[in-house]
């Protein structure tokens, strides 16, 4: 898991920097792996605001879903 949340010099994530370049297969492999779709990186920018800002429509779908995931898990637990 360190390695999955492992940042560069300017704090990005490996997700923020995969989502940057559009890296669809990387985004979604990390994201199996635990990786943080929430991370704030330079500029306290997260994946998210960056797949927006570079214009990549399919991994604002991915990371949306992401999102989804998560929230219907912890629906879930606090069911259970």
């Amino acid at each position: 898991m360190k390695l999955i949340e492992s940042s560069d010099a300017n704090d990005n994530s490996a997700l923020s920097e995969a989502v940057a370049g559009g890296a669809e297969e990387t985004i979604k492999f990390l994201l199996e792996k635990g990786a943080d779709p929430n991370s704030i990186g330079h500029f306290g920018r997260t994946p998210l605001y960056r797949a927006v800002f570079a214009g990549h429509t399919d991994v604002i779908s991915i990371l949306l879903q992401g999102y989804l995931s998560q929230i219907q898990y912890l629906v879930v637990m606090v069911i259970i």
